[in-house]
C-alpha cells in the first residue's frame, strides 16, 4: 500500500509591478496554513518519505513550512514542476525508487487538483494549502497509474483533516 499527499501551496502575495510569478512569496496567511498543513503531515508522513516540490518561492516556503513541523526532509526543488501538469507529477512519482510507504508533492493547480482527479476520478480542486491523502493499493511508486487510487481525505485550512 502507499499513500501519496498531494499539497498545493499556501496563499501568495499578491502579483505587482516587477515581481515574476515565480518568484512570489507566500503570504502571513500562507505561512500560517503552510504550518498547519505541516502538523497535518507530522502524524502522517514518515520524516525520509520521497517528495517532489516546484522550484517557485511559494512552493518552496510551503515545502519548508511543512519540513519544520517534524523533520521531513524535502527534496531539491524541480524547476520543472512550476505550474506543472498531473502528467508530469505522475511521472515523478512513478520515478521515486523508495520503499517507503508515503510520499509528498507540492505544487500548483490546476496541475495538481487534475492528478487527484486523474489518479482517483474525484473532483477536488484544492485550495491554497489544500492536502489530498490518495491511497494506492500497489508496493511499488512506479505501479501508480490512472484511476487506481482512492481519495481518502481532503483537509483545508479551514476544517479538520477527513474527506
Amino acid at each position: 500500500m502507499k499513500t501519496l499527499f498531494i499539497l498545493r501551496h499556501g496563499k501568495a502575495e499578491r502579483p505587482h509591478s516587477g515581481l515574476a510569478d515565480f518568484d512570489r512569496a507566500l503570504s502571513p496567511r500562507g505561512h500560517r496554513d503552510a504550518a498547519r498543513a505541516g502538523e497535518v503531515l507530522k502524524e502522517r508522513l514518515l520524516p525520509d518519505s520521497p517528495g517532489a516540490v516546484s522550484a517557485a518561492r511559494r512552493t518552496r516556503e510551503t515545502a519548508a513550512a511543512v519540513a519544520a513541523a517534524w523533520g521531513w526532509r524535502f527534496p531539491n526543488p524541480l524547476r520543472e514542476g512550476y505550474l506543472a501538469p498531473a502528467r508530469f507529477w505522475l511521472q515523478t512519482v512513478n520515478g521515486w525508487g523508495s520503499d517507503r510507504p508515503t510520499g509528498l508533492i507540492v505544487g500548483h493547480n490546476p496541475g495538481v487538483s487534475d492528478l487527484v482527479h486523474y489518479l482517483t476520478g474525484a473532483d477536488a480542486s484544492l485550495p491554497t494549502a489544500g492536502l489530498a491523502e490518495v491511497q494506492f493499493p500497489v508496493s511499488s511508486w512506479a505501479e501508480i497509474s490512472g484511476g487506481c487510487g482512492e481519495l481518502v481525505s481532503v483537509w483545508t485550512p479551514s476544517t479538520t483533516f477527513g474527506a
